[in-house]
């Protein structure tokens, strides 16, 4: 959050203005005054400063729950490149559903990585997801041919996961619009196209 065209946080400064607040409020009922030349101790548990400093103590803290609260409730970044497809079936049938139509439309199935495996070997908890390498050699060789740095994106890559509610989802990477970045011309992606399509039938949609 920002004061306006002064581009500055806005959170510090009210952190600053709570502590602030909190010293007025919380520390010492009395503080030193001077009436001649003695010191007095001066009582200020209802003095104006005192109960000014305590309502704006309780309006930041009101003020800035939903604040925090939004951010905290702020879903990951993602790339535009990423596709997201809801499955209508369970985690083990999309998974079976998406080996039986690699292996039906003939595109290669290079690797089937079980990183909730892999986070168990390791004794840490991890929502199973399935990490899928797949292509068609004959599309991708002339591409990474041409552009060597292409590469970091081939094979093709989609990601079966499951939240904590037990939706299951099917995340892949839309490699036709990664590949661009790398000069990688249009005639040369017709045949990664059709891949959303096919992985929108393999969740059932």
């Amino acid at each position: 959050m920002n004061l306006g065209f002064f581009s500055l946080p806005l959170e510090p400064l009210i952190l600053f203005a709570s502590v602030v607040a909190a010293r007025l409020v919380f520390i010492g009922r009395y503080l030193p005054a001077y009436e001649g030349n003695a010191m007095k101790r001066l009582d200020v548990a209802h003095h104006p400063s005192r109960v000014a400093a305590a309502s704006l103590l309780v309006f930041f803290t009101f003020w800035m729950e939903p604040v925090m609260t939004a951010r905290a409730e702020t879903p990951d970044a993602v790339p535009a490149s990423l596709v997201t497809v809801q499955s209508q079936y369970d985690f083990a049938t999309t998974i079976t559903r998406l080996r039986d139509t690699l292996a039906a439309r003939g595109l290669t199935l290079f690797a089937d990585i079980d990183q909730s495996e892999a986070a168990a070997g390791v004794g840490l908890p991890l929502r199973p997801p399935r990490l899928f390498l797949f292509g068609n050699p004959k599309s991708g060789t002339p591409v990474m041919a041409a552009y060597p740095h292409a590469a970091l994106e081939l094979p093709l890559r989609a990601v079966v996961w499951e939240d904590a509610d037990r939706r299951v989802y099917i995340d892949y990477q839309d490699v036709t619009k990664t590949l661009t970045s790398y000069g990688v011309v249009a005639s040369q992606l017709v045949a990664l196209q059709p891949v959303p399509a096919l992985l929108r039938a393999v969740a059932g949609q």
